[in-house]
């Protein structure tokens, strides 16, 4: 059956994610527009993730994704 979500059997993430999400958390925090930049995508995914398929999560998605190069 085709869906947006599909089960996966589990991964094993390996320890040092940590590190590296704190690293370059820590490196876009130091450059303000860029951590504004961030701020500002993930609202856009967190409104697309309520929405239902279809023309209005197209658009958050795709702005999401524009938002980064302006």
């Amino acid at each position: 059956m085709e869906a947006w979500v599909q089960r996966k059997n589990p991964i094993a993430v390996s320890s040092d994610l940590a590190d590296a999400l704190s690293e370059m958390r820590k490196s876009v925090s130091q450059v303000p527009e860029l951590h504004e930049r961030f701020l500002l995508m993930s609202r856009f995914l967190a409104k697309s993730l309520v929405v239902p398929p279809g023309e209005e999560k197209f658009l958050y998605l795709w702005t999401m994704l524009e938002i980064f190069p302006m």
